[in-house]
C-alpha cells in the first residue's frame, strides 16, 4: 500500500531501475503471506469439518476433471484403489491433494513415453495409505529430497513449475493427520504414499 502511495505522489519513482523491483518484492511477500495464512486456516478447519470419504470416488471425481490433460498427452490412468475405503477428511482438501499428484505426473511427464498413472491402496488399523506412481522424470532424492515440500522449490526447467503445490498438499496432508512419503528414481518415476486417517477407526 505504501508503494502504491509513494507512486502516486512521485511518478518520477517508476522510471527509476530499483522501483519495479521493490514493487516485485512487495508482491511475492504479499504471496507468501497469503499462503502460510492458508496453512494456519488449515489447522483451524479441520477438526470441524472432517468427514468419511469414499477414496476411489474422489480420484474418479480428480481423473474426470482434468480428462482432457489425460487424452492430450495420451496418458494413462489405473485406478486400484479399493472400493469400499473411506478416508476422514475435508472434500476440498482431498480432491485437492488428488489433483495436484495427478496433475504433477502429467506436468513432469518424460518425452521419451507417455504418462502412466497407477493409483493403488492398502489399510492399517489407523491410515489409510493410497500411492500414486508415475513412470516420469523422476526426482533426484539424493540432491533434493529435504527441500522437496519447501515453499518456492522446483526440480525441472518447467516454464509453469512455481514451487507451490506440494508444499501445499503436503501441509493439507498433515493438517488432516497424515503424512507423504515419496520414491523417486531419476528418468524412471515418482512414487508418493499419501497417508489419511482411516475413517472406520
Amino acid at each position: 500500500m505504501l508503494l502504491s502511495m509513494m507512486k502516486m505522489e512521485n511518478p518520477k519513482l517508476v522510471d527509476n531501475d530499483f522501483f519495479p523491483l521493490l514493487m516485485q518484492s512487495s508482491d511475492n511477500l504479499q504471496e507468501t503471506l497469503s499462503y502460510l495464512t492458508d496453512i494456519v486456516v488449515m489447522q483451524n478447519e479441520v477438526k470441524e469439518n472432517t468427514q468419511p470419504l469414499n477414496l476411489y470416488k474422489y480420484i474418479e471425481k480428480a481423473y474426470s476433471s482434468i480428462k482432457s490433460q489425460f487424452t492430450s498427452t495420451n496418458a494413462k490412468i489405473h485406478n486400484r484403489v479399493n472400493k469400499k475405503l473411506f478416508v476422514k477428511a475435508i472434500p476440498a482438501y482431498l480432491e485437492s491433494i488428488i489433483l495436484n499428484f495427478l496433475t504433477n505426473s502429467i506436468k513432469y511427464r518424460s518425452d521419451d513415453r507417455n504418462p502412466v498413472i497407477f493409483i493403488e491402496s492398502e489399510e492399517n488399523p489407523y491410515y489409510i495409505v493410497f500411492c500414486i506412481k508415475d513412470n516420469g522424470l523422476g526426482i533426484d532424492l539424493e540432491k533434493h529430497g529435504n527441500k522437496l515440500f519447501g515453499m518456492y522449490k522446483t526440480f525441472h526447467n518447467k516454464d509453469d513449475a512455481r514451487g507451490i503445490g506440494l508444499f501445499i498438499t503436503k501441509n493439507q496432508i498433515e493438517a488432516l493427520g497424515g503424512k507423504v512419503e515419496v520414491e523417486s528414481e531419476v528418468n524412471k518415476g515418482t512414487t508418493f504414499k499419501i497417508y489419511l486417517k482411516n475413517a472406520t477407526v
